[in-house]
């Protein structure tokens, strides 16, 4: 729902119901467990990201942190992408079954999401760069 449904439906939602992806009852025990505990907190984090910023960075169309300033908040707004990066990257879901079919696609997904993070980091940073050879 948050990658092909209407935009910003579902994270809006998530971000005012926090507890709503609370998945305590799985354990490490179970075959899936532990990948679904830390899909849950990756998608968590990118709600609370949204929260923040009222922006998916991950369905984000246009370079924004390519022309946001230091003083509009571009050094916030990129912590906020480094945070969801690093929830995604916990996110180690080929470790148990590889040829699971339902860990192959949470791994595609996470990949798709991965590619879309890392350019925004990426645009942020040659920007935060940019900006600190301005300085005096």
């Amino acid at each position: 729902m948050i990658r092909e449904g209407s935009p910003d439906v579902t994270l809006a939602y998530l971000a005012k119901h926090r507890n709503m992806l609370a998945v305590s009852m799985f354990s490490d025990a179970q075959t899936q467990g532990r990948n679904i505990r830390h899909y849950s907190n990756y998608l968590s984090e990118r709600a609370r990201a949204y929260r923040e910023t009222k922006i998916d960075w991950v369905r984000l169309k246009e370079p924004r942190l390519e022309k946001l300033s230091i003083e509009k908040g571009l050094l916030r707004e990129t912590e906020v992408v480094q945070h969801q990066l690093t929830a995604l990257l916990k996110c180690d879901v080929m470790d148990n079954e590889p040829e699971n079919e339902i860990t192959i696609t949470v791994f595609r997904l996470l990949v798709l999401d991965l590619l879309s993070l890392f350019q925004t980091l990426n645009q942020a940073l040659i920007n935060i760069l940019r900006h600190f050879f301005e300085l005096t």
